[in-house]
């Protein structure tokens, strides 16, 4: 945590920080709110993320958020800021949003039966987000309600506020490989443009080897959970899933708070999977 900042500190020149406003908790930092300076924006307020990650885990969040590009459903990125002096944290700035999926739905549900319309409306806006993502080869491998943004948005064409939802924390997010440059040795070619082949089905399936204990666990799709050495966008389209039946069924998808507990679950809803999807280690248990 920092105590202070140093005169000439570069975030200073662009927002008023105060040290103690801390409005959120991220897996790898907190969430402060900042003040821009700048005169066309005077009064309005930034999320700042003060990273307690390596610098190098750090430094690949914010190559993955410059790689995305821009999206309605995906926060923007505003800027990163290197530590400097008394403050040691890398600081990464985001349009400030409302709250979070888990607030929304907590609020609605207190007041009334969920409105199925709205949570419709919201999860069209979440899968055009990863849609957005999965075709620039980025895996989130975090989605989870606390990690989804809702907030209002003015609506060019109806004149009024609208509702917006924005996947955000990409500090374990991964860049899934090129599979013309970096795939399996196999044989290419390219009819109309497009990869078949070996290639073709390594881009289909957009799987690449990562590491499997990321994410929480209630969200964690199966193959984080047998610690598959291949996966890939589809632990998105997982993660997901859960909470959109959750909010849709008013039912949990499943109880416990570890893996174990979870993997029973998953067993007595879908069905035990095959073994040739599983690694050989798992297998053996």
């Amino acid at each position: 945590m920092f105590r202070e900042f140093d005169v000439g500190d570069p975030l200073l020149d662009a927002y008023e920080v105060s040290p103690h406003a801390v409005f959120g908790r991220v897996s790898d930092g907190v969430v402060r709110r900042g003040y821009a300076r700048a005169p066309t924006r005077r009064g309005s307020s930034d999320a700042l993320k003060f990273t307690f990650e390596h610098a190098c885990k750090a430094h690949r969040e914010i190559e993955v958020l410059r790689k995305i590009g821009e999206h309605p459903n995906v926060i923007e990125f505003l800027g990163a800021y290197a530590p400097y002096g008394a403050r040691t944290q890398r600081v990464v700035a985001f349009p400030e949003l409302s709250g979070t999926l888990t607030g929304f739905a907590r609020r609605g549900l207190a007041r009334e039966p969920a409105d199925h319309s709205t949570f419709t409306y919201l999860g069209r806006q979440c899968l055009e987000g990863l849609s957005h993502l999965h075709r620039r080869r980025i895996v989130h491998r975090d989605l989870s309600p606390s990690n989804l943004l809702v907030g209002l948005s003015p609506c060019a064409f109806a004149g009024h506020m609208r509702l917006v939802l924005k996947i955000s924390e990409f500090s374990r997010a991964r860049e899934l490989p090129d599979p013309e440059i970096s795939g399996p040795p196999c044989k290419r070619r390219r009819i109309d443009g497009k990869v078949t082949g070996d290639a073709g089905e390594a881009l289909k399936d957009q799987s690449f080897a990562m590491t499997p204990a990321v994410g929480a666990v209630m969200y964690r799709a199966p193959e984080l959970i047998w610690a598959s050495p291949e996966s890939g966008t589809g632990m998105d389209v997982w993660s997901f899933g859960v909470p959109w039946y959750e909010l849709l069924t008013s039912q949990v998808w499943a109880g416990g708070d570890d893996e174990q507990s979870l993997w029973a679950w998953i067993i007595c809803r879908v069905g035990a999977p095959s073994l040739s999807l599983l690694p050989a280690s798992t297998r053996r248990q």
